[in-house]
């Protein structure tokens, strides 16, 4: 005869075959330790995962093992917590860490990935968007006195919309600048400065503008690959300028009206030059 009892501490108890010895041991398959410990350790002879798992996590199999996952719930959704708030994505999408999570109407929680240094995230009223900088990422229309282009340091210099097809650029608050591309006109709302630099002999750069020769018995060279419709003054600031103390103003490879050099021999003279593309013509 057998039989089978159950110790004090839990244990199972039972005969051997021959009904004289008693052994005892604990459960076995997908459930461990005594009557009074039992441990559910696997299911479907698949082991469970150990650890203590997150909160709103459920036990899903990945095919091979038994593991920890976030709770799903409805059709492939799946229910995040941010700030102690739960919401359920009207898709499945499971957060990954850099995602930023964002809401929209569709889906209503979802995950934006980072990407490079130029684009952002904005908003088109109804749904949180990702595009890169300056494609798909208006501004708003602004005005002169808060243009809605500006800097970190000054909100009142800028550009704005002055209307459809003009833009406006502004400092201080002061529309300066007006490029008006349904009429190709740019206009200037502002006092003149122009670059202007005084000496003797010099080769003129693309920096320079209006030049004040300020002796006479000076050279004045052109610069030797000027830009079509570039525009230089040549002026005798002091009177130096005579006969006997013209200044020459060479053309470094390029004709002045026909000439390699032209002479600025009347006091107090000036010339106005304008490179037509092929050569310098007096203006």
């Amino acid at each position: 005869m057998s039989w089978v009892g159950i110790s004090a501490s839990g244990e199972f108890l039972y005969t051997t075959d021959d009904n004289e010895l008693v052994n005892y041991g604990e459960l076995t398959g997908d459930v461990t330790g005594g009557i009074f410990q039992t441990l559910v350790a696997g299911i479907a002879g698949y082991a469970l995962p150990t650890g203590a798992p997150q909160t709103d996590q459920v036990i899903k199999f990945n095919g091979s093992e038994w593991e920890y996952a976030p709770d799903a719930s409805g059709s492939g959704t799946v229910t995040h917590a941010l700030l102690g708030a739960f919401h359920s994505d009207t898709v499945s999408h499971v957060p990954v860490r850099g995602d930023i999570i964002v809401g929209n109407a569709t889906p209503a929680w979802d995950a934006l990935a980072l990407g490079t240094a130029e684009f952002v995230l904005y908003s088109d009223g109804t749904d949180a968007l990702y595009t890169r900088l300056g494609q798909n990422t208006p501004f708003e229309d602004g005005t002169a006195l808060l243009p809605s282009v500006t800097f970190t340091g000054d909100t009142t210099t800028g550009a704005f919309l002055n209307a459809s097809g003009v833009l406006g650029l502004t400092a201080n608050a002061d529309e300066l600048i007006t490029l008006d591309g349904t009429t190709t006109q740019v206009t200037i709302d502002a006092g003149q400065v122009v670059k202007t630099r005084a000496g003797g002999t010099t080769t003129l750069t693309d920096a320079d503008y209006v030049y004040m020769v300020t002796a006479g018995s000076t050279t004045v060279t052109l610069p030797a690959s000027p830009t079509e419709g570039q525009e230089f003054i040549i002026k005798d600031r002091d009177g130096s300028a005579s006969g006997a103390t013209p200044i020459t103003i060479a053309g470094n490879g390029n004709n002045i009206d026909g000439n390699a050099s032209i002479i600025l021999k009347r006091k107090y003279g000036s010339f106005t030059l304008v490179y037509s593309g092929t050569e310098w013509n007096i203006v």
